[in-house]
């Protein structure tokens, strides 16, 4: 199995694992699971090959694999009802320096089949069937530059000018999401002028470039999972840390 693809868990029923960036959570051609499936070949006879939700390619972090058929249904279950609680980490444009709710439906964008669209407008959003969408987000670290940084812990007052990471304001975020649409961090964070740190889709700046890698990437990360396993009935915490890329965006 490929070594970049760790696995925090496992049991008869499923599978946690930490996808890393760039890579497919399942599909045609070299994914998450197809990888997975390499040590765990029971998978491949599931639908989407075990996976039970999806993380965008470029986002890091905690994906659930089933290993049989009711375990994919009851997780499906349990993820459709908003019975699993979610948190990401994520680092974006801007000056964020108090907690906030983000309750905006999302829905297709008639534009583009490659991003989605938040609506304000009801009409509108009932007109292209819209679904509820709620993103809670809490900052935990401002970025600067020249300061003494941290790992995500509290907010801070930046104070800087610019449009790169260097010199702009750059916020570390803790987000929760009561449902679980496509893109819906990312739409929504950009909805209300802080887009995700090198969003290609979303943004106002990119980065071409996020240290540690050979490419950029968004700065989004799942970064854990409570949930109550649908066979045991055992209530699960599972944590993932900030991937390297990440952890090199925090200032020394």
């Amino acid at each position: 199995m490929n070594p970049e693809i760790p696995i925090l868990y496992e049991d008869p029923d499923l599978l946690i694992v930490n996808k890393p960036a760039g890579l497919p959570t399942q599909g045609v051609g070299e994914t998450t699971t197809s990888l997975i499936a390499l040590q765990y070949p029971e998978i491949l006879l599931l639908p989407d090959q075990g996976a039970v939700h999806r993380l965008d390619n470029d986002t890091s972090g905690l994906v659930v694999i089933a290993r049989n058929q009711k375990c994919w249904e009851a997780m499906r279950e349990l993820f459709s009802r908003n019975q699993v609680q979610k948190e990401y980490f994520a680092l974006v444009w801007g000056k964020v320096l108090a907690k906030g709710e983000i309750d905006l439906p999302i829905g297709s964008d008639p534009k583009s089949s490659k991003r989605v669209k938040v609506y304000r407008n009801k009409k509108e959003a009932v007109r292209n069937r819209a679904q509820s969408a709620v993103t809670f987000y809490e900052p935990v670290q401002a970025t600067r530059t020249g300061g003494e940084g941290r790992a995500p812990g509290r907010a801070e007052r930046v104070s800087t000018a610019g449009r790169n990471l260097r010199q702009d304001p750059s916020t570390w975020l803790r987000i929760r999401i009561k449902t679980g649409r496509r893109h819906q961090i990312r739409a929504h964070l950009a909805a209300i002028g802080h887009p995700v740190v090198g969003d290609k889709i979303y943004k106002n700046q990119p980065v071409t470039h996020v240290p540690g890698t050979e490419k950029s990437r968004h700065c989004l990360h799942a970064t854990s999972l409570r949930f109550r396993h649908p066979q045991t009935g055992r209530e699960f915490f599972v944590e993932a840390p900030l991937p390297p890329d990440m952890r090199e965006m925090i200032p020394k």
